[in-house]
């Protein structure tokens, strides 16, 4: 009758003891893998409550008031990072109504025109031509076409500011032995520690 007692007594009278459980979604906790964890480190430590349907109902809600705490620490085993940067900064800086440069252009055009007319005819005891008349016209003709142009406006710019690495204020060599702490992190041990504390009798 001790067994009922116990969180893997109760389990075995109501296999269904833990289908109300909630817990995170992730990729790094099994709910199956959670279950199987917490009977076989509590099977033999007494329960609070020992009335299945009273254990489940309890469960159930308490799960539920933890599961945004669980939430954040499984999310916090797939941020991406370099483990050996102490740095990781990015900057975007914006330079804004920056001033083009102001561009000229320049057209000129120029026209001159000259020229000389001569008449001739034939006398009428002669054989050869002479002149008769001699018309010489010379003049010039100039026209000068300028044309500027400036071309100058604002226009936006950014820079991106990059700096990243290891600044020194760490070593190489701790960030390292940090990182292989943080890979002993289990959400398994969180999870059944707290069930412990809340629905187990500690008492050896």
């Amino acid at each position: 009758m001790r067994a009922t007692l116990s969180v893997l007594g109760l389990y075995n009278e109501d296999d269904t003891l833990f289908d109300d459980m909630v817990v995170p979604e992730s990729d790094h906790l099994s709910k199956e893998d959670l279950i199987e964890n917490i009977l076989a480190q509590c099977a033999e430590l007494e329960v609070l409550y020992t009335e299945p349907v009273m254990f489940k109902h309890i469960l159930k809600y308490w799960s539920r008031s933890r599961l945004h705490v669980w939430q954040e620490l499984a999310d916090t085993m797939d941020y991406d990072y370099n483990p050996i940067w102490n740095k990781d900064v990015h900057d975007v800086e914006y330079i804004k109504n920056t001033k083009d440069e102001s561009t000229v252009y320049s057209d000129q055009a120029s026209n001159t025109s000259s020229g000389t007319t001569t008449n001739q005819a034939v006398a009428f005891n002669s054989g050869t031509f002479d002149d008769r008349e001699k018309d010489t016209s010379s003049g010039s003709m100039s026209s000068t076409d300028n044309s500027t142009t400036r071309d100058s406006g604002y226009h936006d710019e950014s820079r991106d500011l990059v700096s990243q690495g290891n600044q020194g204020v760490t070593s190489t060599q701790q960030l390292i032995k940090e990182q292989r702490e943080i890979s002993e992190f289990s959400l398994y041990d969180i999870i059944i520690k707290e069930f412990k504390l809340r629905f187990c009798l500690l008492v050896y």
